[in-house]
C-alpha cells in the first residue's frame, strides 16, 4: 500500500514540475504596433513599428502583408529590425523590397502590414527541467521506498476467467 502511495505521489510531482516549467518555455506571441508605412523609391517600402515586451528579452519579429480580403503573406525580402534578436522598443524600422517579392503588384489593392513577435527562449529547453524533475522524483522514491523482507515468494494472482466457450 505504501509503495503505491509513494508512486502516485512521485507521478503527481513529475506532472506538476512538467506543467510549471513547461509552460514558461512555451513561445509567447504578441503583435507589434505598426505606426507608419511609406514607399521610398520603386522597390523600398519602409514599415515602422513599436512593441513592448520584457526588458532584456530577445524576440523574433516577422512581417506579414495583409490583403483586403484578410489573407496574410509572410514577407521574406526584408531587412532592418526583423528576424531573431530584436529587443523591445519604439521606432523599429523594416525595409521590404517589394519588387523582389511581388514583381507585379496590383494597383489600388488595399493592404496593411502586421508584425508578429515571438519570445526567443535562450535558456534550457523545458525537457531538461522535466528530466531533472524525473531524476529528483526517482531519488525521493529510492529514499522513501519500504525495505524489502528478503524476497519471499510472490503471492499468486487470481486467474482471469475465460469468456464462455474459450479454451486455454
Amino acid at each position: 500500500m505504501r509503495r503505491t502511495m509513494v508512486g502516485v505521489w512521485i507521478r503527481n510531482l513529475v506532472i506538476c514540475v512538467m506543467l510549471l516549467l513547461g509552460t514558461g518555455a512555451a513561445a509567447q506571441s504578441l503583435k507589434g504596433e505598426v505606426v507608419s508605412r511609406e514607399i521610398r523609391g520603386e522597390n523600398d517600402v519602409v514599415v515602422i513599428y513599436n512593441f513592448s515586451g520584457s526588458p532584456g528579452e530577445e524576440y523574433e519579429a516577422v512581417l506579414f502583408l495583409v490583403g483586403g480580403t484578410g489573407g496574410r503573406m509572410r514577407l521574406a525580402k526584408v531587412s532592418g529590425d526583423i528576424g531573431e534578436g530584436i529587443a523591445p522598443g519604439k521606432g523599429k524600422v523594416v525595409h521590404w523590397y517589394m519588387k523582389s517579392e511581388l514583381p507585379d503588384p496590383s494597383e489600388g489593392v488595399a493592404y496593411s502590414f502586421e508584425i508578429e513577435l515571438r519570445l526567443l527562449n535562450r535558456g534550457w529547453p523545458w525537457y531538461y527541467y522535466a528530466g531533472s524533475g524525473v531524476v529528483a522524483a526517482g531519488v525521493v522514491y529510492a529514499i522513501a521506498k519500504p525495505k524489502s523482507d528478503g524476497g519471499g515468494p510472490v503471492p499468486a494472482q487470481p486467474a482471469i476467467p475465460l469468456p464462455p466457450g474459450g479454451t486455454r
